[in-house]
């Protein structure tokens, strides 16, 4: 019985490598590699335990500055796909959550807003303003901030906390 396995001759075998072209699309980096998916990893926990947003869209782009770093600017064939995307959270174990905690108020937060009122009656009496001139601006500041929605954070996680952007804890409304 004759085997149907063919024995290649090692110019054979040389002549196979000679036609290889170097720099094929497809298989070259894998898994953001072990130290690249370290770095990338630390990075989402670092910014989740400041409170700080983390989306898909921001992983990705994290990704390629770490290939670039670690291979260079002109280094190409990796483009943080959201193919990858899905296998690093799996990898992981990174899920996308809603937010379940925001920051609390200061403990002197009745002082501020007894202090509040009492300013503003005070510059009332101080220019004559009359009442029919006083306007409710409520919900000014969602206007001027839009509200991050999710983060990626570990699966299993009991808060995920987003810290708002600096205009929240410079003014409130008042109704």
């Amino acid at each position: 019985m004759p085997s149907s396995r063919r024995s290649y001759s090692i110019t054979e075998k040389l002549s196979i490598l000679a036609e290889y072209e170097a720099g094929v699309e497809g298989s070259g980096f894998h898994a953001v590699g072990l130290r690249h998916g370290a770095r990338l990893y630390e990075w989402v926990i670092s910014r989740n335990r400041k409170g700080l947003r983390v989306k898909d869209s921001y992983i990705r782009l994290q990704a390629r500055n770490i290939h670039r770093q670690l291979h260079g600017e002109d280094v190409v064939g990796f483009e943080a796909s959201s193919g990858w995307l899905a296998r690093f959270k799996a990898r992981r174990n990174l899920v996308s959550r809603r937010q379940t905690t925001s920051r609390s108020l200061p403990a002197d937060a009745p002082d501020v807003c007894r202090l509040f009122i009492q300013s503003v009656h005070h510059l009332i009496a101080k220019h004559g303003i009359q009442p029919k001139n006083i306007i409710n601006m409520d919900q000014v500041p969602r206007y001027l901030e839009t509200e991050p929605k999710a983060a990626i954070t570990t699966r299993g996680s009991r808060e995920v906390l987003l810290r708002k952007g600096g205009s929240g804890h410079k003014r409130f409304t008042a109704t």
